[in-house]
């Protein structure tokens, strides 16, 4: 499988890489956090499901892949999330051959409400044929960084547009980079790096162009990817250039 074959769903949080269907970060649970902040919020787990769903039936895949944080509450699960999550899957299932997940940060002792047909992998992600795939709050295995393209979540990228009276218009995007080529502690490296958007639009994110923003994950604190370099792109596609040409000045910061 080739980076060719790596084609996002337009205008959605999604991509298909071969004839899997690849999302990121759902945070299911979120609104938990945000109520206990003064911010009343009904559950987004049935929105996205139904998302998902239609993703499904539209793109056809053989998988399904989750590439990490698909609850919210860490290290434990909130009762709000040992409900939802199985509610989730109950909404896909018998409508994909396969459904993995990748354990995220977030995904402390998820396996205790995962359906048995769920594939959990590790944080050190997992390989289909040249894609390597993972979450990307962990250092990757090595097989996984032999694969020409490395699919990656955590981050939950965004692009932040800001005019002249001082406010500000941000936006979900991709980040589509390169990695140097060299690596101590890897014997090689993929040829690209995608970075998934939150699939959650609730969830916050790094907004990748402003100066001082804190990248989360090893790989990319790494030195060993060039993200000057990296294209940006809107779910809908269009093309904005590389981030190296889009900063702009911020206080920075990050997810946790």
């Amino acid at each position: 499988m080739t980076s060719d074959k790596i084609e996002p769903v337009h205008d959605k949080p999604a991509l298909m890489a071969g004839d899997s269907l690849v999302i990121a970060d759902l945070h299911i649970g979120k609104e938990e956090e945000l109520r206990q902040a003064g911010i009343t919020l009904p559950s987004q787990a049935r929105r996205m499901g139904d998302e998902v769903v239609a993703l499904v039936k539209e793109c056809r895949p053989r998988r399904l892949i989750i590439l990490g944080d698909l609850k919210h509450q860490f290290p434990r699960s909130t009762g709000l999330e040992r409900r939802e999550v199985p509610r989730f899957f109950d909404q896909l299932e018998g409508l994909v051959p396969e459904v993995h997940l990748v354990q995220g940060n977030h995904d402390g002792n998820i396996s205790h409400i995962l359906p048995r047909w769920v594939t959990l992998h590790g944080a050190g992600g997992f390989r289909i044929d040249d894609i390597g795939l993972v979450h990307g709050h962990a250092w990757s295995s090595s097989e996984i960084m032999e694969a020409d393209s490395l699919l990656m979540g955590h981050n939950h990228p965004t692009i932040m547009f800001p005019d002249r009276l001082g406010f500000r218009s941000i936006h979900r995007c991709w980040i589509r980079g390169a990695f140097t080529g060299t690596s101590q502690r890897y014997s090689s490296l993929p040829q690209e790096l995608i970075i998934l958007p939150a699939f959650n639009e609730f969830s916050g994110g790094t907004i990748m162009n402003e100066t001082g923003s804190r990248l989360l994950g090893p790989i990319l604190n790494s030195g060993s990817v060039r993200m000057e370099e990296a294209k940006v792109y809107l779910l809908d596609g269009l093309y904005l250039g590389k981030l190296r040409d889009m900063m702009v000045e911020g206080k920075g910061g990050g997810l946790e």
